[in-house]
């Protein structure tokens, strides 16, 4: 059997691993609101199974880390149940989690991100691990990944560099990932909150208008065949870039 999840490993089964693997995988999650239909934990869930599946894929190139599942989702906090860090505590959740992984001899850590608020924390913990420990890092939000032709033929609604929020592209997911916490008898279409072009100029956020958590987007056009499509591409991609990454030589210093 293949373990690629560090919890699940021993600490002697992992020394025996590090003479092969490259990467470190740290997947990172939210736990936030998403919508009436699907539960708080969604960010975290496919995160963590896309990186679990990827490692599988490329084994044994890469090991995966518990995931870090509170993410920054401070927009998010009208909505009960939502926990938030700040950016500033990620970063350095992500830095002692580099520091770490330094330790027992990874040569390179990729983050991946699933959750777009955590999105330039991550960028600077990449830096600051590289710079400060001395081990190559990457950052990426999965979705990034994805050919914008080939995910939007499966996800009528994709929008490139973006995955929605508990929309069709999550809902889709959700129905492989977690089907057991879809609550279908909920969904529905976005409420269609409309925006001034101006309003990325303020501190406000559009869920802070939201009645549901579901300001735009149609989960409704989701399905269990779309996400079963979805997670095949996003895992062929990711593993494409682990195989990629784990060959990079190390810059000098």
């Amino acid at each position: 059997m293949r373990r690629v999840y560090i919890p699940e490993m021993t600490w002697e089964e992992v020394k025996e691993a590090l003479r092969e693997v490259e990467v470190a995988v740290v997947p990172v999650g939210s736990t936030e609101q998403h919508g009436l239909h699907l539960p708080l934990q969604s960010d975290t869930a496919f995160v963590l199974h896309i990186c679990r599946r990827a490692a599988e894929e490329v084994y044994p190139i890469a090991l995966v880390t518990p995931p870090i599942p509170i993410g920054i989702s401070r927009h998010h906090m009208k909505f009960p149940g939502t926990l938030t860090l700040r950016e500033e505590t990620l970063i350095d959740v992500l830095m002692d989690v580099g520091w770490s992984l330094k330790q027992h001899g990874f040569r390179r850590i990729a983050i991946i991100n699933g959750h777009g608020g955590n999105y330039h924390a991550v960028k600077i913990a990449a830096k600051k691990i590289w710079e400060e420990f001395k081990v190559l890092t990457a950052s990426l939000s999965y979705w990034e990944l994805l050919p914008v032709e080939e995910a939007s033929r499966i996800i009528e609604t994709f929008r490139a560099r973006h995955a929605g929020h508990a929309c069709e592209f999550e809902t889709s997911l959700s129905y492989v990932i977690q089907p057991e916490l879809v609550r279908r008898d909920k969904i529905r279409r976005g409420e269609g909150i409309e925006t001034s072009i101006y309003q990325g100029f303020l501190p406000l956020d559009i869920f802070e208008r939201s009645e549901t958590g579901l300001p735009r987007g149609d989960p409704t056009k989701a399905s269990p065949e779309k996400g079963r499509k979805l997670l095949e591409l996003i895992v062929r991609e990711l593993s494409k870039f682990l195989r990629t990454f784990g060959r990079m030589e190390t810059p000098e210093r």
